[in-house]
């Protein structure tokens, strides 16, 4: 359906409200919840009266990891990964203008399908732009980057950006949205707040390979410090300790920041 540019603000500011109260009408039928970022943990415990508990993401390293590096020289590489479509993912095209073009020689690498890929194609004719990729050829994508530069604003999460971490390249991301979470500022990448940051944080990374060879490396150690067996088996121990004292997370004091859930709170 289409709506005029005027409307459309509103059109989807109200669509967004009645979804989200059509699904809260379902999270108070459990006696826990558990969310991916820390607004909708506090969304929901304000919203339902439930205990709603951080749940941390990991990568899986042996998936995601510089031995999928070609090892070939090349030109200094940013990537997007994800699909190209309308709104924060025109912003490489508008970064590979002034700003960043004056960095000389380097290249785009866009992954994905969306609506915008014409649009980035007319836009960006020396990127490349590779569609869906999976398994080892999304491996290979990762680790032969030197920077990912993600500049959604709406992503929940950000998996990407932990599998870029985990194949030792640091990420640009945005202060909106989930992936601000999986990026420690100024350790494994940058978080940016609008978008002249998001681009002369990119041109740092353009102009100094030490500073992306070192964030790169934080980067990687930090997606090694969690895994999704330890995650999984905090999750299991919440769920025992919620049948065993059903009780205690009726009246909200079930306390997951105790140190035998260290892993549900640990972000990235």
């Amino acid at each position: 359906m289409w709506v005029p540019g005027r409307w459309s603000a509103g059109v989807l500011e109200r669509a967004e409200k009645w979804a989200l109260r059509g699904a809260l009408r379902f999270y108070p039928i459990p006696r826990l919840l558990f969310a991916p970022k820390p607004e909708i943990v506090a969304l929901l415990g304000a919203r339902t009266g439930k205990p709603c508990l951080l749940m941390s993401h990991s990568v899986d390293t042996e998936a995601f990891g510089p031995q999928f590096r070609d090892g070939q020289p090349r030109p200094f590489h940013d990537r997007l990964c994800g699909p190209p479509d309308a709104g924060a993912e025109r912003a490489p095209a508008r970064a590979a203008r002034p700003g960043l073009a004056r960095a000389g020689k380097r290249g785009f690498m866009i992954v994905g399908e969306g609506g915008e890929r014409l649009w980035l194609e007319q836009q960006m004719p020396q990127a490349e732009l590779t569609g869906v990729l999976t398994r080892r050829a999304l491996s290979r994508a990762f680790a032969n980057m030197d920077l990912f530069v993600f500049p959604s604003e709406t992503d929940t999460f950000g998996l990407a950006v932990l599998e870029a971490l985990g194949s030792r390249v640091p990420a640009v991301v945005t202060a909106s949205g989930g992936p601000k979470y999986s990026v420690q500022h100024g350790r494994t990448g940058f978080v940016a707040d609008n978008f002249d940051e998001f681009v002369a944080y990119a041109e740092r990374f353009l102009h100094d390979r030490k500073l992306a060879a070192g964030m790169g490396a934080s980067g990687h150690e930090h997606a090694r410090a969690t895994n999704w067996e330890q995650i999984f088996e905090d999750v299991h121990r919440t769920y025992e300790r919620c049948f065993l004292a059903p009780d205690e997370v009726a009246q909200g004091v079930f306390d997951a920041h105790e140190p035998e859930f260290g892993a549900l709170n640990r972000l990235g």
